[in-house]
């Protein structure tokens, strides 16, 4: 488990990690900003079964879609983008892409040039 908190600062940790998660931010990026944290648990303790994905709204989605394609489109790498946006993995990137019918860049060999 991780370092012990005072009561105060857990409640505040386990309320942040409550928003991010119905925010629709994934449990493993959210145990990655954490540590060592057993988000599973903190989530029960305030009534959220994990395994109840939530979705962003779809507002909040095609923001999110929409920040990934203009930095697609000017030529960030898929791990510029989720290290850009904290997203979870590169299939987010490649979703958000194909969701919005925008073709993918060919995979560039190292020295080659297009």
């Amino acid at each position: 488990m991780g370092r012990w908190l005072p009561k105060e600062e857990r409640e505040k940790r386990d309320k942040k990690i409550v928003e991010l998660y119905q925010q629709g931010i994934s449990t493993q990026s959210i145990s990655a900003r954490f540590g060592q944290v057993d988000i599973y648990s903190t989530l029960r303790r305030h009534g959220i079964e994990p395994s109840q994905r939530i979705q962003p709204p779809r507002e909040e989605r095609d923001r999110k879609d929409q920040e990934i394609i203009k930095l697609y489109q000017s030529g960030a790498t898929y791990r510029a983008i989720i290290q850009s946006l904290g997203l979870s993995g590169a299939s987010a990137v490649t979703y958000a892409l194909a969701r919005h019918q925008i073709p993918l860049r060919g995979r560039q060999i190292r020295g080659e040039k297009e």
